[in-house]
C-alpha cells in the first residue's frame, strides 16, 4: 500500500532512545543475574555477562554520542 515513513527525529532524540535501551537491557540482565534461584550453566552465564557488557556500552556511546550532538 504505502510506504513506512518515520517522523524525523532531532539527534538527541535518537541517541536518548538508544541510552534508555541500554539500560533497559542492563537492568534487565542485573535482575536476571541478582533473581536465579540455581546457578545457570557456564555457557548461559557467559551470554549473561556479554549482553550486560554490550548494554554497558551502548550506554555509554549513547550518552557520549548524546553530549557531541548539537
Amino acid at each position: 500500500m504505502g510506504e513506512f515513513v518515520s517522523a524525523p527525529s532531532s539527534g538527541k532524540s535518537q541517541w536518548t532512545r538508544m541510552a534508555l535501551i541500554g539500560a533497559a537491557l542492563v537492568a534487565w540482565q542485573l535482575y536476571e543475574l541478582a533473581s536465579a534461584t540455581e546457578a545457570p550453566s557456564r555457557a548461559v552465564l557467559t551470554l549473561h555477562y556479554i549482553f550486560l557488557s554490550c548494554g554497558l556500552i551502548s550506554v555509554g556511546a549513547a550518552l557520549v554520542a548524546y553530549l557531541k550532538s548539537e
